[in-house]
């Protein structure tokens, strides 16, 4: 290179260690560690400082007054500079003074690493060393224990009420060889901050005050039942490994706010008594905090979670916030108790999650949340209200035996797949407007739902009717006003969505029998058992509400279903067949009257055929078939309206052969005076029957009590 010929800076340098940050900040998981060393070189460690922004040089620290660099003492601490900070002789032999680079080489401290001159705290791969080649760790943990001896117990805090760490014992930026912190442990307040940690073991410890911001953890961190005393600031930390805090006690804020977890995370059974923050944490393996306990406020807001997630009879008795939050495996509250609020608006759930006898104190919020796998709310209590406003529901949503006793609110949210209400209790106002409920049969998924306030189902779609088979409303529920043929339509879509139910059923049957194994679905009757009891739910409640043309098409939809089911007897729908052919099953006025005279020619054609048939009336003559058709028409109108007159005292005897009705009676034997007598008796019941329709139907048309 020749004179004046400058060095290109480096793209580091040229963007500057904020830029090193935010790519750092921004940085996937698998690319978070390259990320790291690229922002650790932009912070430039180096013992003699390639930069203007050199850490040693610009980062400054508070030291006891009676720190050796021969300036008198303004108060109880002086401001030193990093570089300082660590030429200070404290820890080794003789007095405490500032080393010189030459003194600190001598005794093992200042270490020459591809080029560059390094403190020994900062030197690239120190942990290596330690391995490859036995570098003894005692010079670090002497001087480091000496540090920590001058900590003061209290670091303070700053405006914002975070902790002074510039009062603690200053490891950031560090290479921090395994074991090496438990060997100088110390309960005094840390800053480690953007350091190289390969392991870390402090199980069982009391820990003090601790800022591991931007910090790279990249072998095992152990702090199982650890008890950390003050702030634990994990802010930005990159765990490459397995993370334990399992047993853990937090007694001040734990802040794992952009935390990168690669690992395992492990928090089963911690104690969180401050707040506890991991808002856009990142979890790529299992994250575990069953049975864990947060005092105060938890946020998980905008955390991405790849894999298992277990919350079991975790305990949270601030708010909750998982908005915006990422689940793309299982996950699990069951059991899980929330004090405060719960939020979960705009969560992604991908897999199966279960909130099964979980327990929500304050407001349970699922707004736009999205649950593609299978939602399990079984035996969930919500004290407060319950807000699922436009949540999705791709799979399948269970909320049996849940109780409501507060408002909830499911408008305008999407079930794409069944959903069951079976055995719930809800105690205040339900709202299910313009929800889009399944295009499928969802039989019984209100049976044994008790609804104890108003309740609105004013929705577009209509949830299939065998849904509210056997559900309880002590105040009508609310529905959208349909007109008759969309009446009509409901009834034809349900009718084909339990075809459908049934056909998988009977597949479902015979697939069960292929493998010598049980069916533990509905049956085919079941299925259409539930259908039938969800129209008379509705009919129950048109009645409520007083709208008996309504219930009257509920009732005529659930007799005709009735009629469908395989395990009816063949009487009743030959009966309810009839009722339906001849009146509309109660509904129509007009139908009464076109079967009566139906009847009456139909009869009347049967004994003018009588008479034919025993050469009564000769056919071939035209006056006589035409007399013939006219006594035959009175003695049908005889039989109709002088009900069972064949059997009167009154009735003709042999010898009286003035009418057809009287020879057919008496004139041609007892045989087939007893059929005329029977088909006499079967008309004027039908006629009685026809005449009680009617009545029933104008009754009810007119709605006369």
């Amino acid at each position: 290179m020749t004179d004046g010929e400058q060095e290109p800076e480096s793209e580091v340098e040229m963007d500057g260690v904020e830029a090193a940050e935010k790519r750092y900040d921004e940085a996937s998981p698998e690319n978070r560690e390259a990320a790291w060393l690229e922002l650790w070189h932009a912070r430039d460690f180096t013992w003699q400082g390639r930069s203007e922004k050199a850490a040693l040089q610009t980062e400054m620290v508070e030291v006891p007054a009676s720190f050796p660099d021969g300036r008198e003492a303004e108060g109880e601490f002086k401001r030193v500079s990093l570089k300082d900070y660590w030429r200070w002789s404290i820890g080794l032999p003789g007095v405490e003074r500032l080393l010189t680079d030459e003194e600190m080489r001598e005794a093992g401290l200042l270490v020459e690493v591809d080029g560059e001159t390094y403190h020994l705290i900062h030197a690239p791969d120190l942990w290596l060393k330690v391995i490859e080649h036995g570098m003894p760790l005692q010079i670090l943990t002497d001087i480091i224990a000496a540090r920590a001896e001058r900590v003061p117990d209290d670091i303070g805090t700053n405006a914002d009420n975070s902790p002074n760490w510039v009062r603690a014992l200053q490891l950031l930026g560090g290479w921090l060889p395994g074991g090496l912190l438990r060997q100088a442990h110390t309960r005094k307040a840390i800053d480690m901050s953007g350091a190289y940690v390969p392991d870390i073991h402090l199980s069982g410890l009391k820990v003090g005050p601790l800022n591991c911001l931007r910090s790279l953890f990249t072998g095992r961190v152990n702090f199982v039942g650890a008890t950390f005393s003050g702030e634990a600031d994990f802010e930005r930390a990159t765990f490459s490994g397995k993370a334990s805090f399992s047993d853990a006690t937090f007694s001040g804020e734990a802040d794992f706010t952009i935390a990168t977890f690669s690992g395992g995370a492990q928090f089963y059974n911690a104690t969180f008594s401050g707040g506890a923050g991991f808002e856009k944490a990142t979890f790529s393996g299992e994250a575990g905090f069953g049975r864990a306990t947060f005092s105060r406020e938890a946020g998980f807001t905008s955390a991405t979670f790849s894999g298992e997630v277990d919350f079991t009879s975790a305990t949270f008795s601030g708010g909750a916030s998982f908005s915006s939050a990422t689940f793309s495996g299982g996950v699990s509250f069951w059991l899980a108790t929330f004090s405060g609020g719960a939020s979960f608006w705009l969560a992604t759930f991908s897999g199966g999650v279960v909130f099964k006898s979980a327990t929500f104190s304050g407001e349970a919020n699922f707004t736009v949340a999205t649950f593609s796998g299978g939602a399990s709310f079984e035996k969930a209590t919500f004290s407060g209200g319950a807000n699922f406003w436009r949540t999705t529901f791709s799979g399948g949503a269970d909320f049996q035996k849940a109780t409501f006793s507060d408002w909830a609110i499911f408008e305008n949210a999407t079930f794409k797949a069944p959903v069951t209400f079976v055995g719930g209790t809800f105690e205040d106002v339900v709202i299910f407007n313009k929800v889009n409920w399944p295009n499928l049969n969802v039989p019984n998924a209100f049976k044994g739902a008790r609804f104890k306030d108003r309740v609105d189902f004013e929705s577009n779609s209509l949830i299939s009717v065998s849904a509210f088979n056997e559900a309880h409303f002590e105040i009508p529920p609310s529905f959208r006003d349909l007109t008759q043929s969309q009446l009509d339509e409901v009834f034809g879509d349900s009718i084909n969505q339990t075809k459908e139910s049934i056909r998988q059923a009977k597949k479902a049957q015979a697939e069960a029998k292929r493998k010598k194994g049980k069916y533990e679905g509905l049956t085919p009757d079941q299925l259409l058992a539930a259908l039938e009891g969800g129209f008379r739910t509705l009919k129950k409640v048109a009645d409520e509400k007083g709208n008996f043309l309504l219930s009257q098409t509920y009732y005529r939809f659930e007799v005709r279903t009735r009629v469908k089911r395989p395990e009816i007897a063949f009487w009743e729908k030959v009966a309810a067949t009839f009722y339906g052919l001849s009146s509309d099953y109660g509904n129509s006025i007009a139908r009464p009257f076109v079967s009566l005279a139906v009847i009456l020619a139909g009869f009347a054609a049967i004994y003018l055929a009588l008479a034919i048939e025993v050469n009564l009336i000769n056919w071939q003559d035209r006056a006589a078939l035409q007399s013939g058709f006219f006594e035959s028409l009175d003695f049908s109108l005889n039989n109709v309206f002088q009900p069972l007159s064949a059997l009167s005292t009154d009735a003709p005897r042999e010898g009286d052969a003035s009418s057809l009705a009287e020879k057919l009676l008496n004139n041609y034997g007892l045989g087939l005076g007893l059929i005329v007598t029977a088909i006499s008796i079967v008309q004027s019941l039908t006629g009685i029957v026809l005449a009680f329709l009617f009545g029933l139907a104008v009754r009810r048309r007119f709605q006369i009590s």
